[in-house]
């Protein structure tokens, strides 16, 4: 588990068809996009990284422990996905908790 003063790595996406991204943020209630796919970051919110794994450096402060963070993938244009309102798939949301 992570820790302040650790290094959060995830791998998101082992396998893609087209456009890697990661999605980071809080975790939320997981919101139905099309009948195949749920997301569980908040899209207001989220950071969109370009790449199949997500790096967080937990900066050293004890208040973080116990805070949430989600991640997800999406492979954005991949066939089998959503059509709208995203063109892609995504994987399961993973929510760490930091410790």
């Amino acid at each position: 588990m992570p820790h302040p003063s650790s290094l959060l790595m995830l791998c998101l996406l082992s396998a893609t068809a087209a456009s890697p991204m990661a999605n980071a943020q809080q975790p939320t209630a997981p919101m139905t996009l099309c009948p195949t796919c749920q997301l569980g970051v908040d899209p207001a919110t989220a950071v969109v990284l370009v790449g199949t794994n997500v790096s967080i450096a937990v900066p050293p402060d004890t208040a973080l422990i116990a805070v949430q963070l989600a991640a997800q993938g999406l492979d954005f244009l991949a066939p089998g996905g959503c059509a709208t309102p995203i063109l892609g798939t995504l994987t399961d949301e993973i929510i760490v908790t930091l410790l």
